[in-house]
Parts: C-alpha cells; sequence; structure tokens
C-alpha cells in the first residue's frame, strides 16, 4: 500500500514581527520652536503643503528629546479644517524618544488639500521645549 506521508514543520514560528516602511511619495517635515517650562498649549511646528497637488497622508512620525515624555500634545490642521488627534494627548502616546529604537509610524487617513498646513501644539509641564526637541513628519501619496 502507498501511504502518504504528511511533514509537520520541525518548529513554529515564534511570532516576530518585523516592521517594514511602506514606500512613500512625499514625505513632509519640520522641527519645533522653543517653549518655556509649565507654558500653555501653543503652536511650535507647522508643515505647509505647498506642493501644489493634494496629498493623502497615511502616517505621521514624530520624534521627540528624552524628558518630554509627558508633555501635552494637539495635531491639528490649518484653520477649521479639524484636528487630527483630538484632545491633549501625551506625546509619548503617538511619538518616539529619539533615543530609543525606531518604532512603527502612527497611521492616520486624511487628505491635505494644497496651502493647507498641520500643526503641532504642545503644552509643556516640568521640561521646557528647546528648538529642534521635537520632529514631526507626514508621509503620505500625492492624490
Amino acid at each position: 500500500m502507498n501511504e502518504i506521508v504528511q511533514k509537520r514543520p520541525v518548529a513554529k514560528p515564534t511570532g516576530v514581527i518585523r516592521h517594514f516602511r511602506q514606500k512613500y511619495d512625499i514625505v513632509l517635515s519640520s522641527e519645533s520652536s522653543a517653549l518655556s517650562a509649565s507654558s500653555s498649549s501653543q503652536k511650535v511646528l507647522s508643515i505647509k503643503n505647498d506642493r501644489s497637488r493634494s496629498i493623502r497622508v497615511t502616517a505621521i512620525a514624530l520624534v521627540y528629546k528624552a524628558g518630554l515624555e509627558d508633555a501635552l500634545i494637539e495635531i491639528k490642521r490649518s484653520g477649521s479644517n479639524g484636528e487630527i488627534v483630538t484632545g491633549q494627548t501625551q506625546i509619548s502616546v503617538i511619538g518616539r524618544d529619539r533615543a530609543k529604537d525606531r518604532t512603527a509610524d502612527f497611521p492616520v487617513e486624511f487628505v491635505l488639500g494644497d496651502t493647507l498646513e498641520i500643526e503641532l501644539w504642545v503644552k509643556t509641564k516640568t521640561v521646557p521645549l528647546n528648538a529642534g526637541d521635537v520632529c514631526l513628519s507626514v508621509l503620505g501619496e500625492y492624490v
């Protein structure tokens, strides 16, 4: 008799997921301006879409200096176009400490029309924000 022998795998995969970066048509970035400790919420950077084309933004990368983990942020579209991150949230929820290993980008889905801006508003607690302590990048593709 011919029996079919099924081979079983020697070991199961460990479940390690390797992150890969998606290919983007456009990356727009900016660094923050300075802000004193215990400040109220203020705009520290803006990224303008000056490409004369709309961009479908699919991810945000936010990198900050160590010690700013508890600073509160809001990410908004310019004018009355609405918030991307509604309400104030700690910067460590969206971004990563620049000294740590890279993490996945924060996924979003919206269209940034030409001439519109993305704004980062920060409210500091005990640590002041120096110029360049925070970098925000929006990653997307042309529509």
